[in-house]
Formats: structure tokens, sequence, C-alpha cells
């Protein structure tokens, strides 16, 4: 064999050895393990964890509020809310009212200004108020004192005006709906005795 065959003869079993390596895998190229049943079991209620998580927001948290006001309509008026979630829940409020001016319909608007505060944006809310005022306020006049410049009956301004627009643009900012819906007070409804013993124990309390 000559020296150029040689050569040739040396270059083609280099040829052959390069392609009848296997390629080396590298770590992301390698085929995931097969999973264990209690593998497969964990990863199923992760995602049926995720689910329920998930349709939790399309269910309406239930809110009570009430606002008391002790000497209502005299100089010495002193006024309080309470927000009822639940028993011992870490959400629930009371406090008294700050505001220089101290009636019994602030309190009770401020404590629904409250419950949307202490709620996030994207929950449906159902809000219980004993507070006619609250519910006829918002379910039925505010539309109309809107539309005439937030004014009432015979052109005049409405009454607590800075309130009810506090409440409009709070209601506006919510992707998730709210619902005002009126109790009758002191007939042993749980959540309404509730947000009244808050709205009392903020007035004892200062």
């Amino acid at each position: 064999m000559t020296i150029t065959s040689q050569a040739h003869f040396i270059h083609t079993l280099d040829i052959l050895n390069i392609l009848s390596k296997k390629p080396e895998l590298s770590v992301s190229d390698q085929p995931a393990p097969a999973q264990t049943l209690d593998e497969v079991v964990s990863d199923l209620e992760q995602i049926n964890h995720c689910d329920e998580y998930v349709q939790s927001f399309d269910l309406p948290i239930d809110v009570y509020t009430d606002g008391g006001c002790r000497a209502n309509g005299t100089k010495g008026a002193q006024a309080s809310i309470g927000i009822w979630f639940g028993h011992a829940d870490s959400r629930n409020i009371s406090e008294r009212l700050i505001s220089p001016i101290q009636t019994n319909n602030r309190a009770e608007m401020t404590a629904v200004i409250r419950a949307l505060q202490a709620t996030t944006s994207y929950h449906h809310v159902n809000i219980y108020s004993d507070s006619a005022y609250v519910e006829r306020g918002l379910n039925a006049w505010m539309p109309v004192w809107k539309q005439n410049g937030w004014k009432g009956p015979r052109n005049k301004p409405v009454q607590n005006q800075d309130l009810w627009q506090e409440l409009d643009q709070c209601m506006n900012d919510r992707s998730g709906t709210v619902k005002i819906l009126w109790v009758k007070a002191h007939v042993g409804i749980l959540g309404n005795e509730g947000a009244n013993t808050l709205a009392s124990q903020a007035l004892d309390q200062h």
C-alpha cells in the first residue's frame, strides 16, 4: 500500500468512527423520568387546589355593616362603625367615626366604604345594612343625583354629598360586583347583631 493510499484508508476509518459514535445528550435533552403514582396524585391535587382557588373568586363575600351615633343630632354626638365578616374574623372593624360631622347616616355610609376598602376589588361583595337611607341611596337615588349634578329635590345639593361621591368611586373602581341589601335591625340576624356590637364597642372603648 502506498503512503497516499494508507493515508486515505486512515481518513476513511476516522470518518466511520465518528459516524458510529452516539451523540451525548445534554441535561436538558435527557428524557424526563417517569412519574411515580404518588407524584401523579400530588400533581392532580395541586391542579384541583388551583381550580378551587380560582372558583373562590366567583363566590361573593357576605359582610354586615352598621353605623351608630349617640346623642344623634346634638352638638355632643359621637358616632362609630361596625363591620362584621364573621365570628372572630381578622377583617372585622370596630372604630369611631373620624369626621367633623357626627351623625348616624354618615356612620352608616362610612361603614359601607370601609367594608369595600377591606375587600379586594376583584371579589364580589354582598353588603347587608339596616340603613334604608344607604340602601335606597345606592340602589335608587344616586343615579338620579349624578344625572342632576348631585342635586336632589328642589335642585338642592344632596346631603352628605362627599360620602356619596366616595361610595360611587369605590364601587366604580371594582371589577367585582357589589350588592347593597337591606336587613331589619335587631331581629336576631347574626351578622347584623355582630356589626351592631362592634359599633357599640368602639364608642364604649373611647
